[in-house]
């Protein structure tokens, strides 16, 4: 029955918890719940630095926010800027798309999704493979700037940076631009 409440809009809820009062760390462990308005963390074990407010998790973890599910083996929340830290086989659900990457960033306001590395997007009849950019999850834009693939049932299209506009049905593609129907 741990709860921690701190500035009045993080709430965190454990079994348990070691805290080290010297160094502000909070030792949080079965039954983790960190919530923090729209934003609401579950995992086993959570490190929470009460100085820094930044949460940090190791084995497993899933992030909730509106409706979209973000789910890592590692992570990082940072509470004040509201951006979330994910590595190792991360997943985003959201009504439009599941995003599967190794590396991504996301933050709970603007609720935009930043890959740094091998991504792939799948969309409800396409899919896209990059290795850099960034999906808005509100309003279905995304861009691209690093060996991108977008491919449609038989066509594809290659481009070094590609933008599309997922509820227009809009697609932009720069440079080096391969276009197979």
């Amino acid at each position: 029955n741990v709860h921690i409440n701190q500035a009045d809009t993080i709430n965190i809820y454990s079994d348990f918890l070691n805290y080290d009062g010297n160094t502000k760390m909070a030792v949080l462990t079965n039954n983790v719940k960190l919530t923090d308005n729209d934003a609401v963390l579950t995992t086993n074990n959570l490190e929470y630095n009460m100085g820094s407010k930044i949460g940090r998790y190791v084995n497993g973890g899933k992030i909730v926010n509106d409706k979209n599910v973000l789910t890592s083996e590692n992570g990082y929340y940072f509470t004040q800027s509201k951006d979330a830290y994910f590595r190792y086989n991360v997943k985003v659900k959201s009504p439009e798309v599941l995003i599967i990457s190794d590396t991504l960033k996301y933050n709970t306001i603007s609720k935009i999704a930043y890959f740094f590395g091998p991504t792939n997007i799948y969309g409800k009849t396409d899919t896209l493979y990059t290795e850099n950019g960034q999906y808005n999850t509100t309003n279905d834009q995304a861009k691209f700037g690093k060996n991108n693939l977008y491919t449609q049932n038989s066509k594809s299209l290659k481009g070094d940076s590609l933008f599309y506009d997922g509820k227009v049905g809009y697609g932009r593609a720069v440079k080096n631009i391969i276009f197979i129907d």
